[in-house]
């Protein structure tokens, strides 16, 4: 695969936090259609509740936020076009594109962004469940206030100042604060598109549970979504930078089976595939595939069970502790994989 290429599909799949290795074959230049191994089924489509890695891959080739990660990691405009932070680092104030648009040629407006992150902070939940990642707006002044019940929806620090101005304050200077909401819980919401879902028997929305039940402003839009098979997207023409956007169409093929996925791969049925495993690596060393990293959006760690007879015993747990070379892990996981 072109480097190109490869920069293109790190935006399409932008993720964020632990590093794993992926296969990639060269993609037809003249079809510019790829195809993708998902290893689960998305639960949903919907920004505000996605959390698993299946879920946020499609979200984010889907859905645009105000900014996007480049492939090094580093906040690039998206919707907004640009923003201003002022001098105590407390307040942003996003514009956004006047050619950002929805799937059906509406526009983005600030709106929509305010509507979808107050949603994902709800107190009294209303058609959907908690949203897993509303945490990550507790640092917007009065947003932890609201999501306990103690606040205001009018007490959350986030104003559309006109259609296209987003204006949001922090508690405290936050650094990281562009790199956060490039998250999927931090997409816009098509309230007028949202509102029109149907309810179902449990009194939940059916909203980004189909392919026909979401409506998105990022770079490709869902053509067909075949449940624990494949959800195949097709560029979105209305997206603003569609003509930069080199594929036409993208495949998730879903494979829960890892070694399944990779001898897909290998046989040529998919063009990029997650390597878990370091005989999987050797293999691809050696051909003509492309081995890269990406950020895959889930971090791995050991749990104690500190209800176990043994370990119940805090001087075991710091004995375990002691014996972990932690030099060797890090060298071993983010620089030689």
């Amino acid at each position: 695969m072109k480097q190109s290429m490869y920069h293109l599909l790190l935006s399409i799949l932008l993720i964020s936090f632990s590093v794993l290795p992926t296969g990639c074959r060269s993609v037809d230049a003249i079809s510019n259609e790829i195809v993708i191994c998902l290893n689960g089924e998305p639960q949903t489509t919907d920004p505000q509740l996605a959390c698993d890695t299946p879920s946020v891959r499609v979200v984010n080739a889907i859905f645009e936020g105000l900014v996007r990660l480049d492939e090094k990691g580093n906040p690039v405009p998206g919707a907004a076009e640009s923003w201003e932070v002022s001098a105590d680092k407390l307040t942003y104030t996003f514009y956004i594109r006047e050619d950002a648009k929805w799937w059906n040629g509406a526009d983005v407006t600030a709106h929509h962004f305010r509507d979808g992150w107050l949603r994902a902070i709800e107190p009294l939940l209303e058609y959907h469940e908690v949203s897993p990642m509303r945490h990550l707006l507790f640092c917007i002044e009065g947003a932890l206030e609201y999501a306990q019940g103690k606040g205001t929806k009018e007490d959350v620090a986030i104003l559309a100042v006109n259609e296209k101005t987003l204006s949001v304050k922090l508690k405290n200077p936050t650094p990281y604060f562009l790199e956060l909401i490039s998250n999927s819980v931090f997409m816009p919401l098509y309230t007028e598109f949202y509102e029109k879902q149907h309810i179902n028997s449990s009194n939940i929305t059916t909203y980004g549970q189909e392919a026909k039940t979401i409506m998105g402003n990022g770079p490709f839009k869902i053509s067909s979504w075949d449940h624990y098979q494949e959800i195949v997207l097709e560029k979105n023409y209305s997206y603003w930078n569609f003509e930069n956007i080199r594929l036409e169409k993208v495949n998730f093929k879903i494979i829960t089976d890892n070694w399944t996925a990779f001898a897909a791969f290998k046989a040529g049925e998919i063009d990029v595939v997650d390597i878990t495993n370091e005989i999987q690596k050797e293999e691809l060393k050696n051909g003509k595939a492309f081995l890269g990293s990406y950020y895959s959006g889930h971090t791995l760690y050991i749990s104690i069970n500190n209800e176990d007879d043994i370990l119940k015993n805090r001087n075991i747990r710091k004995a375990l502790a002691c014996s972990l070379d932690r030099k060797a892990i890090v060298m071993r996981n983010l620089i030689e994989f």
